[in-house]
């Protein structure tokens, strides 16, 4: 009975006063991030374009020699590599030991800064990873290099960035399932919706977690009504249609309204009969089935959709000046010209997924992400230069999405950026263009950015030691590491293991397993 009246939402609140039991642990407090947000490239990207921790003889050793990619400026020189910050490409004065985030600057930026540029003139400008410059974002990031997926194989790959542990099926609870839970316990009474999966996403795998952990999985804001059992033409006459009234309690005694509908009503009165009539640990189970049930009140599933229905998305940062106003914040230079996602990619995934974190309706969020038009980057045939051009493309739509949220009061003095800890990632990276493919290679990188993380810092490197100049890509060059359990950190390259373990950390969460152990990348945290 209980099952039948109540949709996917309401039993996630009824989970929330203790009807699903399962491992509680200390959440996040002080100024961490409440609340993880990852963001998945799909397929296989070279992000070393975007953020280039090589030095000069590496740059002109491995990158190509800088040429046009669809009417766009593509691969860069040693002179093109500033730092993010302005600060030309000198090291870090207060630490050495870290690098700053640096960027090809393939822009006029005299011409973006003023808003006079128009890329679509055919000048040798794209605006592709200004929003980084534009918004300030190297105070907000970490970027760490040279990370081992343990695998080149696109599942494996993917397994590997979201549990910690390579392989053809999870050893290890997804990372969003992990933080879903552990969260659970202090924000059971406003996130009734633990873990969400949005559009393409890679849906993450609770294991053995308890049920907080599994994910909702929608594409747009009208899936969340079918989630929330909000379809009128399946769901019971009168779901929604709620009476406060006066209600008894388990055993006759009128208790402090409720707001219930006709089938809830019904259903409290069954149980109501029940009472008294079995043995004491039946009757004690029906009265707690009771009680949990007219717990739900009035914060109920239809609550949930009118606060995120309630919010706007994008709504702080304008549209970027070369965008003209009909189109979305997410459209991009491509070909001396500008395309738009249409609202059919960028707008409605980011939008949906910053309505969800203002209406602070979830602790856990996977976003999946394409390149413009819906580019997949495991791109064998097409190449080096396009992966150049969308890699850049994407990040800049990122670098947008991210200045929204910095933008974003979300009370106390901070931001939704500093309330979220952000991961972006692929499976793997690409074979280096010195080798003439575009294969898969699993050595990579991972950014960090929002709460918690030291800002403007590249951590690790691509090792080319060894690897001939026609080597088909790197190995991670070592960092420093702090092993669980120990006191001492050791020297050796990333793993995917270690970004979970950071990252996890960063949300106060320290005690979970990683098949193979684990440890925290040092630096990446502040």
């Amino acid at each position: 009975m209980l099952m039948a009246s109540l949709g996917a939402g309401q039993l996630a609140l009824l989970s929330s006063m203790g009807w699903r039991g399962g491992k509680r642990a200390h959440a996040a407090s002080g100024d961490r991030p409440t609340r993880l947000l990852t963001l998945w490239v799909d397929g296989g990207w070279m992000p070393a374009y975007a953020f280039c921790p090589l030095g000069r003889q590496d740059i002109l050793d491995r990158i190509p020699a800088p040429s046009r990619s669809s009417g766009e400026p593509a691969f860069f020189t040693p002179e093109q590599i500033r730092n993010l910050d302005g600060s030309g490409d000198a090291p870090d004065p207060l630490d050495p030991a870290f690098q700053r985030l640096r960027v090809p600057h393939l822009w006029d930026e005299a011409a973006l800064s003023s808003g006079a540029a128009d890329p679509r003139t055919g000048q040798n400008t794209a605006p592709h990873m200004w929003a980084y410059r534009q918004y300030g974002l190297h105070e907000n990031l970490s970027v760490v290099h040279g990370v081992d997926m343990g695998t080149a194989s696109h599942e494996g790959g993917l397994i590997s960035a979201m549990c910690g542990a390579a392989g053809a099926s999870y050893r290890a609870p997804s990372i969003h399932s992990v933080v879903a839970q552990r969260l659970y316990e202090t924000y059971f009474d406003t996130r009734p919706v633990p873990a969400v999966a949005l559009g393409n996403a890679p849906v993450p795998v609770p294991l053995d977690l308890a049920p907080e952990g599994s994910p909702t999985v929608l594409s747009t804001a009208d899936a969340l009504r079918f989630a929330m059992s909000e379809r009128p033409d399946l769901a019971w006459e009168g779901l929604r249609s709620r009476v406060v009234e006066d209600v008894p309690d388990y055993h006759g005694v009128v208790a402090s309204p409720i707001g219930v509908n006709a089938m809830e009503r019904h259903n409290l009165d069954r149980l109501r009969a029940i009472a008294a009539n079995s043995n004491a640990p039946t009757d004690a189970f029906m009265q707690s089935m009771f009680e949990m049930f007219s717990g739900v009140s009035n914060q109920l599933a239809q609550d949930v959709i009118t606060a995120v229905e309630s919010q706007a998305g994008w709504e702080h940062l304008p549209k970027p000046f070369w965008i003209p106003q009909s189109w979305t914040p997410y459209g991009m230079m491509h070909g001396n010209g500008i395309s738009s996602d249409s609202g059919g990619g960028y707008q409605t995934i980011f939008d949906l997924a910053l309505k969800l974190m203002k209406a602070d309706v979830t602790s856990s969020i996977s976003v999946g992400l394409r390149g413009l038009g819906g580019f997949r980057f495991d791109n064998h045939g097409d190449g080096h230069a396009a992966q150049f051009l969308y890699n850049r493309s994407l990040l800049d739509g990122i670098g947008r999405f991210l200045g929204e949220m910095k933008a974003t009061p979300a009370g106390d003095g901070r931001s939704m950026l500093d309330d979220t800890l952000v991961l972006v990632f692929s499976e793997f990276a690409r074979t280096w263009p010195t080798s003439n493919t575009c294969d898969h290679w699993p050595i990579t990188s991972t950014i960090f950015a929002g709460g918690g993380v030291a800002p403007n810092r590249m951590i690790g490197n691509y090792d080319f030691t060894g690897i001939p100049m026609g080597g088909v890509g790197p190995n991670g060059a070592a960092v420093s590491i702090l092993e669980e359990g120990e006191s001492e950190p050791i020297t050796r390259p990333p793993k995917s293991a270690d970004v979970i373990r950071t990252a996890l950390e960063g949300l106060g969460i320290e005690d979970h397993f990683i098949p193979g152990g684990a440890g925290t990348i040092q630096g990446v945290l502040s």
